[in-house]
């Protein structure tokens, strides 16, 4: 298991294919099924349609498009390396001036 915040790590977005969500401590593993990492935190997204995560991986698998395999103990759920913040669509970052017209 990698150690969290290390100067070999990069902290990553993961977009899930399907629902079904990782959780804290879940393996992330390359396509050769080699432990690349482990989840800080996981969810289903409601805004995006698809499940999503945060961990810390090698930092030569956090490009954006890396194709990574997350291990749950009962299952293996395929994503992609995708930026931060996952839904930029919100209110709030929105300018003032979008609502007063």
């Amino acid at each position: 298991m990698l150690d969290p915040g290390c100067a070999h790590d990069a902290l990553c977005g993961i977009l899930i294919e399907g629902r079904r969500a990782a959780r804290n401590g879940d393996s992330i593993c390359d396509a050769a099924s080699a432990v690349i990492g482990t989840v800080s935190s996981g969810s289903f997204s409601p805004s995006l349609g698809c499940a999503i995560a945060m961990g810390y991986v090698k930092k030569e698998h956090s490009g954006i498009g890396t194709r990574l395999v997350i291990n749950t103990g009962k299952a293996r759920l395929s994503g992609t390396v995708t930026e931060m913040p996952f839904y930029k669509q919100a209110t709030a970052r929105k300018k003032l001036s979008d609502f007063l017209r």
